[in-house]
């Protein structure tokens, strides 16, 4: 009965440890099942609070075994817990549409080691120790995918900084979901009109206004990564744009019957300047342009006045443009005006019209138009190959015999009147060159009583030369050529003898005032005299 006593007493050691000696050191399980439900349930409204509830079953041969709970939302995972339940929650608190997807849950039975304190057991006046150690295995086993759909989308509030602005100033939108989970895409619209998409990473955006009235902002919000969840629209917003009155206006003085030389004084100005908040006038700029060139341009100022002493070419449209600094806001306005020539533009003239070399020539300059009633006295200048020549309307030139003498080349006349200044196109002087004395000469033998040919030549003349055959003082037949000899044919009674042959002779003459210049008689071999 005593070493009954003893066994009792080591059994009840050994279960109050946690082991028993059936049972080793050696730790044995296996996961039979895991499971994942979903309550309330898993198609959901969003704002539910839903409950993900992971249950584990494990044979095993412990009192007690450390799980570690995983949860996995398309195999990415969300949530763990470790503890020795066999069960564990993951809560929702609410339920968004981005935590819709495929769940799933992973458990894992974690390798431990783990030490009971010693125990001394005396069977029999023997004293022994006693340790138990246990070693759990590492196993791990997974639920099948569960679906939870959350439906529907909260309601994006759009906020702005401002409910009244000028055109062309920006207000600044906001389109929050606070309770929202992950990425969102924002469309906002004006008017109905889509204007803007951005992301919740972006609030807030800037929208500028440049149309005056009232507009209705709203947004529509999709998740980005799921947008089968379908969209919701924002609460409506409304502000009023105020026209910025600074519309110019282009005006002239004197407003019309500008003649060159006139004081013409262009005004742009905006007459609304004064009603305009004053932080908006500081920031208004205002341009005077013409044919793309900026004539003048202001700050923060009603008008830009622009004076000028007028031209032909000062005649256009002119254009005023209103900015405001810092914004894409601008106003134009144009405006048209004329300015008549004083005088036209001068023509220059030579006479005679044909020069040769020695002759006179008068260089002249004149204008076919002049406005009157204008006190505007005309001044000339004649110009040579770009050198002054003369102060003066007329100036009278003699060729110089020499063909390239400085007087030919060209020339230009300038006229002024209230410093205005035109030039005529360029003439072109080139003084012809005088036909040389000719000389005359038989082509081959002269037999007389039979035709016969002669040739009339110059060394030297502009083109073209008339030559003349003459038979003492009658004319044989004359040609105007473009060459500086001629051939004559002599018919076979025309010389009947030596003496008739030697009054043959022949004219050359280019100029029209000038007497031609005669050859000496024909000398010539004559056959059969």
């Amino acid at each position: 009965m005593e070493c009954d006593g003893h066994v009792l007493l080591l059994l009840s050691v050994m279960l109050l440890t946690g082991q028993g000696s059936a049972q080793g050191s050696e730790l044995s399980f296996t996961i039979d099942h895991v499971s994942l439900s979903v309550l309330p349930g898993p198609d959901v409204h969003t704002g539910t609070n839903v409950t993900l509830r992971c249950h584990v079953q494990v044979s095993h041969s412990a009192q007690w075994l450390m799980h570690s709970f995983s949860f996995l939302l398309e195999a990415v995972e969300v949530h763990a817990h470790n503890s020795t339940d066999s069960q564990s929650d993951y809560s929702l608190l609410p339920a968004r549409a981005a935590h819709s997807g495929a769940y799933s849950c992973r458990v894992r039975v974690l390798e431990k080691e783990r030490s009971s304190p010693d125990t001394h057991l005396n069977v029999s006046g023997s004293t022994h120790t006693h340790t138990s150690r246990v070693r759990v295995l590492e196993k791990e086993r997974s639920s099948p995918d569960t679906h939870l759909n959350v439906s529907g989308l909260t309601t994006p509030l759009l906020t702005v900084d401002s409910a009244v602005i000028y055109e062309g100033q920006e207000v600044k939108v906001s389109c929050l979901a606070p309770d929202e989970k992950g990425p969102l895409k924002f469309q906002l619209e004006v008017n109905g009109e889509r204007k803007r998409d951005f992301t919740n990473a972006q609030n807030p955006v800037s929208l500028q206004m440049n149309t005056p009235g009232r507009m209705t902002l709203r947004c529509r919000m999709r998740l980005l990564l799921r947008p089968e969840a379908g969209e919701t629209i924002s609460n409506l917003v409304t502000i009023t744009v105020k026209e910025l009155m600074v519309t110019p206006t282009v005006t002239f003085e004197p407003a019309s019957g500008v003649v060159e030389g006139d004081f013409l004084m262009v005004r742009c100005s905006v007459p609304t300047f004064s009603e305009l908040p004053r932080n908006e006038r500081a920031r208004l700029e205002i341009f005077l342009t013409k044919d793309g060139r900026v004539l003048r341009q202001l700050t923060g100022r009603a008008e830009v006045p622009h004076q000028l002493r007028a031209v032909a070419s000062d005649a256009g449209t002119y254009v005023c443009k209103t900015e405001m600094q810092g914004g894409n806001l601008q106003k134009t306005a144009s405006a048209t005006t004329t300015v008549t020539e004083l005088f036209s533009a001068p023509e220059v003239s030579v006479r005679p019209p044909v020069v040769f070399e020695g002759d006179n020539f008068t260089v002249s300059c004149s204008v076919r138009r002049l406005v009157e009633n204008r006190e505007a006295v005309l001044r000339y200048r004649l110009f040579h190959q770009g050198a002054l020549l003369h102060h003066g309307q007329h100036y009278t030139v003699t060729a110089a015999v020499n063909a390239h003498t400085d007087t030919n080349g060209q020339y230009v006349c300038q006229a002024e009147a209230k410093e205005i200044l035109r030039n005529s196109t360029a003439l072109s002087v080139t003084a012809r060159i005088l036909a040389s004395q000719p000389a005359i000469s038989a082509k081959g033998g002269v037999i007389i009583g039979r035709p016969f040919q002669v040739v009339c030549r110059s060394d030297r003349g502009s083109l073209p030369v008339t030559f003349t055959l003459m038979k003492g003082q009658r004319s044989l037949g004359s040609q105007e050529v473009n060459a500086l000899s001629a051939v004559f044919n002599v018919s076979a009674n025309a010389v009947r003898d030596g003496a008739e042959l030697a009054q043959l002779n022949c004219r050359a003459a280019n100029h029209p005032d000038r007497t031609p210049l005669q050859s000496p008689p024909l000398q010539a071999s004559v056959i059969g005299e």
